[in-house]
């Protein structure tokens, strides 16, 4: 029953988003191999989207005359694919900069992250400018351009060679730097909340609830703080307080409030 405003730091849903940026098929180094694939070979794939086009036509085409289909320019393709892509890659970003620690994505990490944002809507607005022509851009797409090779001629070419090799340098980047990171895994049921668990700085939780940390692998905890203390039966204050590792407590509460509720007829 969490507020939709702080259902980023509840447990379940922490979880559940997180397996969605860890998956083997869809998840983040799927978005990230798909945009460095784009961004370096985006020419090829355009052949072959054609060739397959060509393929679907000729499939289904019988005695009758059939209206040829016209065929996405390569300027369309790539928007379309980039679009796509990117929305992707994105969404995969944000879900690790909100739900992994900084501390354990570290921080130069994180960075580049922010960087790569820039460079992607930097990218966006010049591809989808209305001067764009698409054989200039199925030029600039089919060379390896090192980011000081520039085109005089064109600003509109400068910034598209710059962009894309810096996107594509980044990319790599946090790929390898994402690859060497101790990420759980979707397969072993549990790891990624366990994962959570070991890699949370605060935890809030029901005092009674708290027994689930007992068989938690984390790092023990330092400091526990009881809120609405004078509420709480003392057997139940014994869960969290007997936490191994904890050197302070504190405990909140009014002392002129109403007692501990049971409501419980048996008890």
């Amino acid at each position: 029953k969490m507020d939709s405003d702080i259902k980023d730091i509840y447990l379940d849903y922490r979880v559940e988003i997180l397996e969605e940026c860890l998956g083997p098929v869809s998840g983040w180094r799927h978005c990230f191999t798909s945009m460095i694939d784009l961004l370096e070979d985006c020419v090829s794939q355009y052949h072959v989207f054609v060739e397959n086009q060509k393929i679907i036509e000729k499939e289904h085409s019988n005695q009758e005359e059939v209206k040829k289909e016209e065929f996405k320019s390569f300027l369309e393709f790539v928007r379309a694919r980039f679009k796509s892509t990117e929305s992707l890659l994105r969404r995969c970003m944000f879900i690790f900069g909100t739900h992994l620690p900084r501390s354990y994505i570290l921080e130069h990490n994180f960075q580049k992250m922010v960087t790569l944002f820039d460079l992607l809507d930097y990218l966006k607005s010049l591809l989808f400018q209305e001067s764009v022509v698409s054989d200039e851009l199925e030029d600039i797409f089919s060379h390896q351009y090192p980011i000081e090779d520039f085109s005089e001629s064109f600003v509109n070419s400068q910034s598209l060679i710059y962009s894309r090799s810096m996107c594509l340098s980044v990319l790599k980047s946090l790929k390898r730097s994402f690859e060497d990171l101790d990420l759980p895994s979707v397969v072993i049921e549990g790891s990624i909340r366990d994962f959570c668990f070991r890699t949370a700085s605060l935890i809030f939780c029901t005092a009674s609830s708290s027994y689930k940390l007992y068989s938690v692998g984390m790092e023990p905890l330092i400091l526990l703080v009881i809120e609405d203390a004078a509420q709480l039966k003392e057997s139940e204050s014994t869960i969290p307080l007997q936490l191994p590792g904890l050197r302070h407590a504190i405990l909140v509460g009014d002392e002129c409030q109403l007692p501990a509720t049971v409501i419980s007829n048996v008890s």
